[in-house]
Order: C-alpha cells, then structure tokens, then sequence
C-alpha cells in the first residue's frame, strides 16, 4: 500500500504542479512555508502565475529529495486534487456498483483494498480507456487498490 508521501514523489514534476494548483491558497502557502521554499521575485515581472510554477516545482523536488511534510498533509493535498477528478471518480464507483454522487460518496470504501486481482485489472484497464492515466494510477494508488 502506498502512503501519500510515495504517490507525490512518483508524481512526475509537471502533474504535481497540477495537484498542487487544486488545493486552496493557503494550503499551498503551508506546504510551502513547511518546506521552506521561497522564490526571489523579479522586480521586472508583474506575472506571479511563472513564480507560483516556480515554488511548486521547488516543493516537489524538496518532496522527492526527502522532505517530510507528513502524510496528512499530502493526503490532503491528494483529496483536494481527487475532488477535481469527479467524472474519474463517478465512473470507478459505477464499476465498482458503489452507489454514489456524481462519484462522491458515504459508503464504506475499505474493500477496494481487498480486490482480486480479476476485478482490479478490470477497473484499471476501464478507466484507462476513458481517462487520462497519470490521473488514474494517482486514483488507484490513493484508494490502495491492488496493482494486476
């Protein structure tokens, strides 16, 4: 089972950018402080959206390089991501026959843990059909369903 702090350090560098950009501005401001990543501004520039890039690719390579921000917090930032992805999440519960809205739920999710392997090969490879598969691999990695 992957921990959160493994999912983002998998992460390629641009996607946890992306990741990142889900999460409200002050999350991203305490991750930020946590990791004690600062850029330089330019006095030249009036786009901070290039500095915002630059400090999120700082944090991930500060993450990837050993940081330890604390599972909590990544979980966090995983669910803020995940809650973007809602059609992806719609259509892992509809293959999973979880009763759902609009792929949130209530339900008990704790067997997806538990999946043979027939049934996990077959909710990866649907949801590969249709989705982008940084997104999915993230999705099944987050929900610890078993790799095929």
């Amino acid at each position: 089972m992957a921990t959160p702090t493994e999912i983002v350090r998998r992460l390629p560098a641009d996607r946890f950018v992306t990741v990142l950009s889900a999460s409200p501005r002050a999350f991203r401001e305490d991750l930020f402080r946590k990791a004690n990543v600062k850029v330089k501004g330019n006095a030249f520039s009036l786009a901070s959206s290039s500095k915002n890039h630059v400090r999120a690719e700082k944090l991930h390579e500060t993450i990837v390089g050993g940081l330890d921000v604390g599972d909590t917090l990544l979980e966090e930032l995983l669910r803020n991501y995940l809650y973007t992805q809602r059609p992806l999440l719609a259509a892992a519960l509809d293959e999973l026959g979880v009763k759902h809205d609009q792929g949130l739920t209530d339900e008990d999710l704790e067997f997806v843990t538990k999946l043979e392997a027939e049934r996990a090969t077959k909710l990866r490879s649907k949801l590969l059909a249709q989705f982008d598969p940084t997104d999915v691999h993230l999705y099944l990695d987050f929900m610890n369903v078993p790799s095929s």
